[in-house]
């Protein structure tokens, strides 16, 4: 007798902004009637030890990550490398769901795990913890350590307002060390750029200087539809770099105001980058964030992961099976 496949459906019982446990079961059901064998797992130990057991034997198909960015980071770190992910967007931003266009329509969601696509994109380690989609350092590292440290349930957007009003009025914005190997520099609208990708492929090339502004990117996307590594492509096998030079609160309030406006790229202020690793320090305690959750303190080692998770595509011709 064969044994059916194993769908594990891991879940964060507080990502996003409402308790999700109908839509989940629903889910489940559905699954269940396409004959696959549905564990719901709330506990990353158990999901770890799942999907060792059944990729072992075989029988593991995929591996839904039911959350936020933050739960499906989690999520690929508990799971190998070549292990089919979905994303099923039950978080407050679901910066990866909008990129690859992932669903919580389950008829649509179901057709795309019946069409069994896939696609590769790289990942980033950041002092050994995987970031899939962006890195922050300092300002926005300490509005999400504020917004968890306050946290009672589940998080909105709007929960981020106070946070960012205090940190904008106590942060006092201290420079970076950074240092980037393997690195080229991109090109930018009204900037002349004289260093060739070529420089990527030598180890030895090492850059050095400071900055109050760092972010690392895989996604050109951004909390609230905003994009501050426009440049970043996720299957390129570089860490996409971005950062701005100038110091202080006013600057800080400009900076914003060009964001939204979609016109940072062509501040005088604001440099790109291709890279392999960057390194990057302080001589201030300053945090970190990794795609949404606060990551630490500096200092702060960055490498590239290419290729490292597989992805379940929704395609269009794929989600309107069942529409």
């Amino acid at each position: 007798m064969t044994l059916p496949d194993v769908i594990l459906v891991a879940f964060n019982p507080k990502a996003g902004a409402a308790d999700r446990a109908e839509l989940l079961d629903c889910l489940r059901r559905r699954l269940e009637e396409l004959r696959f064998e549905v564990h719901m797992v709330d506990d990353l130990t158990e999901l770890k030890s799942l999907a060792a057991q059944f990729q072992v034997t075989g029988r593991l198909r995929l591996v839904v990550s039911a959350g936020g960015d933050g739960t499906l980071a989690a999520v690929a770190e508990r799971t190998a490398p070549d292990t089919s992910l979905a994303v099923f967007p039950l978080g407050t931003e679901n910066l990866m769901a909008k990129w690859i266009g992932a669903t919580t329509v389950v008829d649509q969601f179901v057709a795309a795990v019946n069409a069994n696509r896939t696609v590769l994109n790289d990942a980033a380690l950041a002092n050994g913890r995987l970031a899939l989609i962006t890195i922050g350092i300092g300002f926005d590292a300490e509005v999400v350590r504020m917004v968890h440290t306050r946290r009672t349930g589940h998080i909105t957007k709007w929960s981020y307002a106070w946070p960012i009003l205090c940190t904008i009025w106590k942060y006092n914005f201290p420079q970076f060390r950074i240092k980037i190997q393997n690195w080229s520099e991109v090109a930018l609208p009204k900037k002349t750029v004289t260093l060739k990708d070529n420089g990527l492929a030598d180890a030895s090339r090492l850059r050095s200087w400071t900055a109050p502004w760092v972010f690392i990117a895989n996604l050109p996307l951004y909390a609230g539809g905003l994009s501050i590594v426009p440049h970043a492509q996720p299957a390129d096998g570089l860490l996409d770099v971005a950062c701005f030079s100038g110091v202080g609160r006013i600057r800080g309030l400009f900076y914003a105001l060009c964001i939204a406006l979609r016109r940072h790229t062509k501040c005088r202020d604001y440099s790109a980058f291709l890279a392999r690793r960057i390194t990057i320090e302080s001589s201030e305690v300053t945090g970190y964030q990794v795609d949404g959750d606060y990551g630490g303190q500096l200092p702060l080692e960055i490498e590239i992961l290419p290729a490292r998770i597989k992805l379940l595509r929704f395609d269009r011709q794929d989600v309107s099976l069942n529409s």
